[in-house]
């Protein structure tokens, strides 16, 4: 299953399309919230899961969700609950009471891939204004047997 995580596009759908562009076909388009509108138009047949983030005021969709994918628990938020500005502890405890393998969350604006005991926490960055001179960009994971693969993809150059 290949998979574009994606977030904190801020009301600029053209970073969801560009990195449709990019990497399809892909199976599934996961957006970690603060652009809740921005992955209305993605592909027919590409399954879309989304979560709201602080941004994301007057949407009425679900701040977090729990998917399982070919075996793999994913607990998907934006983070903004769970104080991911300063650490992952918060979150991390989440995790562990919603037994996910994965986290895919937002809300910082910055790159991610941290594995804390076997829990994986993936933060695909901004795709719109990430901060400490990193590229927007977007993450492609593929799932395959219980495997997971990703690597982080820019968008465009940085702008510092």
């Amino acid at each position: 299953m290949k998979i574009l995580i994606i977030g904190d596009t801020h009301n600029h759908p053209m970073g969801v399309k560009k990195a449709l562009k990019i990497t399809m076909p892909v199976d599934m388009v996961i957006h970690t919230g603060d652009g809740w509108k921005d992955a209305q138009d993605i592909p027919e047949g590409v399954n879309l899961v989304r979560v709201t983030g602080n941004c994301d005021r007057s949407i009425k969709g679900e701040s977090e969700k729990i998917i399982t994918l070919e075996g793999v628990r994913i607990l998907i938020t934006h983070g903004h609950k769970y104080n991911v500005k300063y650490d992952l502890n918060r979150l991390y405890y989440k995790a562990l009471e919603s037994k996910a393998n994965i986290v895919i969350y937002g809300h910082s604006h910055k790159r991610v891939s941290e594995k804390v005991g076997d829990i994986l926490f993936i933060n695909p960055g901004s795709a719109w204004r990430p901060r400490d001179c990193e590229p927007p960009g977007f993450v492609l994971m593929k799932l395959e047997g219980g495997k997971t693969v990703f690597r982080f993809l820019d968008l465009a150059e940085p702008e510092c």
